[in-house]
């Protein structure tokens, strides 16, 4: 399976912010260590910084089978929400509040837009947001149930917040 490129694989297009990102990672159970993409953080050219995070958890419920408290895992979630500062001069010098929560390697990114980084960036690694009405004709059979449901059931659909464009100081 190729690895995801998220500057290499984006459409040949005008350049309008460049900056770092990360994805945010969930560690839903710390004794397995096992880790989901749970978001993404950009912190543009001028310092600014935007993110994309999970805020509904079914598909964690559906690959957990209920043994996550999945309204614990919203609580750790809106305390990186509300941790993420408006501006930083790094992405490494972002704390994060759990130890259920850290962000991974940094990568430049660029883009027409932020919304089209952050969404784009979002999209192609937080695979627990993806719904299968969403998906590309080839990925839908992929998509289309949760692997631990019973066939056909499918997972619900996984909604995101973000905060994206420009903030003011």
């Amino acid at each position: 399976m190729k690895a995801f490129d998220p500057v290499a694989s984006s459409k040949p297009r005008e350049i309008g912010v460049r900056g770092q990102w990360a994805p945010i990672r969930l560690v839903p159970e710390l004794t397995t260590g096992e880790m989901l993409n749970a978001g993404v953080v950009l912190l543009d050219e001028h310092h600014r910084v935007h993110y994309h995070v999970l805020s509904q958890f079914s598909g964690l419920e559906c690959l957990f089978r209920n043994r996550l408290a999945t309204q614990d895992i919203a609580l750790v979630m809106q305390a990186v929400e509300e941790s993420l500062p408006e501006q930083a001069n790094s992405l490494e010098e972002i704390q994060l509040p759990s130890p259920h929560v850290y962000l991974g390697p940094s990568q430049p990114a660029r883009d027409s837009t932020v919304d089209a980084a952050v969404n784009g960036l979002f999209q192609g690694v937080v695979t627990l947001a993806v719904h299968p009405a969403e998906a590309e004709p080839a990925d839908t059979s992929a998509l289309a149930a949760c692997p631990t449901s019973r066939r056909g059931s499918g997972c619900s659909h996984v909604c995101a917040k973000k905060r994206t464009g420009s903030t003011r100081p």
